[in-house]
């Protein structure tokens, strides 16, 4: 476990977002990631528990992923800034929202990815000014949380239709 720890942290610092064209495949891990998925996306690799044939099919979840590293590419210079900024609006909507699922799900790197993970064209044409539409102000995403009841499909839906 501590060796796997030292990697991730080892790829997090060396690595920088510009060097990814698209997500590569990081060999399985025993120990993470942690929490319900199987696979998560650090630092430009995507770090998978059990057979990669087993999720790689999943052609939403993998541009999904991808998404968020042109996200990272586009606009910071590490994989640390991308993280924190990430990690702040998340923050800062699950404080107003009074939910760490609805602060998450509504951030403008999420809000994005999710609308558009069945566009397999979306990335072909991704540029710097794609989620500058995607930001939403605080009390919005309160409404916007509010009425899909708290749901993550419902919102995915919504989001998608807007």
């Amino acid at each position: 476990m501590i060796k796997e720890l030292l990697l991730l942290i080892w790829i997090f610092i060396i690595d920088y977002p510009r060097k990814h064209r698209l997500l590569d495949i990081h060999p399985e891990t025993k120990y993470f990631p942690i929490g319900k998925t199987k696979e998560r996306m650090w630092a430009g690799y995507v770090i998978h528990r059990g057979e990669f044939e087993q999720w790689y099919d999943n052609r939403v979840r993998w541009l999904h992923l991808n998404i968020h590293l042109a996200q990272a590419r586009t606009h910071h210079v590490t994989w640390i800034g991308w993280y924190l900024d990430y990690f702040f609006e998340t923050l800062i909507g699950a404080l107003y929202l009074s939910s760490w699922k609805g602060g998450s799900l509504t951030n403008r790197y999420e809000v994005e990815a999710l609308s558009n993970e069945d566009d397999m064209y979306y990335l072909s044409n991704y540029n710097s000014e794609s989620i500058k539409r995607y930001r939403i102000p605080l009390s919005q995403r309160k409404e916007l949380w509010e009425s899909v009841g708290k749901d993550k499909t419902k919102l995915k839906e919504l989001i998608k239709s807007i």
